[in-house]
């Protein structure tokens, strides 16, 4: 098996004025090292020619803050060619709490000075191509990870936590946890980007996973792309893991996403 794959999705919204527009999404590299590097991956990521990169979290293990330095030198690497916009996971969320520990603090004080911009309940407004998009980047408490009984969230959390949603702009929601996929198609995004649950450990098919970071067993938004009506979750199986190092008919992945203008089913290819 492959270090990694590539996946491709293709979605149409009417939202898109001009050109097509394509993204890279990056999640739960955990900071681990490829045979190679990075290179290969950074190879790929450039093949796509993204028009910037989204990062959803899990970048590096919050109880090893060693591993910070691989996934500091990817964004890093990226920045100098895209915009990057990043939104924490339970791990970066989980050290950047520890008031002793300085350490995700300057991470992200670094990254910021290569140009990545990061999303913490905020959004980033920008236009590609003609079309003016809007990026929020969800980042929920720790109650909303535990692993019983985790506080559920709702679309009121949401309208809380985030910038009101543009009409005149296609939403994109990074969410890196994707138990409350329900929420956030409720919410209104146009493309939810999520992560967290690499691919369930051992996969079933497209979409089904044995089991999440969370206990859960077969949860329901697991991987793959979730739509309703135009309205498009992405869930990546990640391009890294941390403590239960096992994948069975589940590859890492990083996910390109085009739009195109129209209305059409979404479509899913592999590379």
């Amino acid at each position: 098996m492959k270090e990694f794959k590539v996946v491709t999705y293709e979605i149409y919204s009417k939202k898109l004025k001009g050109e097509d527009v394509c993204f890279a999404f990056l999640s739960d590299f955990h900071g681990i090292c490829y045979s190679d590097g990075t290179k290969a991956l950074v190879n790929a990521i450039h093949e796509a020619h993204p028009d910037a990169v989204l990062i959803g979290g899990d970048m590096y293990v919050g109880d090893h803050p060693d591993t910070m330095q691989e996934g500091f030198s990817l964004v890093k690497k990226l920045s100098q060619q895209y915009p990057v916009f990043y939104t924490y996971g339970n791990h970066e969320y989980k050290l950047h709490l520890r008031p002793e520990d300085n350490t995700a603090e300057q991470y992200e004080k670094d990254l910021k000075e290569c140009g990545v911009q990061f999303l913490h309940n905020s959004e980033a407004v920008f236009d590609i191509k003609g079309t003016v998009f809007q990026c929020c980047g969800l980042e929920l408490p720790s109650c909303h990870y535990r692993k019983a009984f985790a506080k559920p969230a709702k679309v009121e959390d949401l309208q809380k936590l985030l910038p009101k949603p543009r009409t005149d702009a296609f939403q994109i929601l990074l969410a890196h946890n994707p138990r409350y996929g329900d929420t956030y198609l409720k919410y209104g995004a146009d493309l939810i980007l999520s992560g967290h649950y690499h691919g369930g450990v051992i996969r079933l098919n497209e979409k089904t996973g044995i089991v999440s970071p969370m206990y859960e067993i077969l949860p329901r938004y697991c991987c793959g792309m979730f739509s309703r009506q135009n309205r498009h979750m992405i869930v990546s199986a990640g391009i890294g893991e941390h403590s239960v190092k096992l994948r069975i008919h589940n590859p890492r992945d990083f996910v390109v996403v085009r739009i195109k203008s129209g209305q059409k089913h979404a479509l899913q290819m592999k590379e």
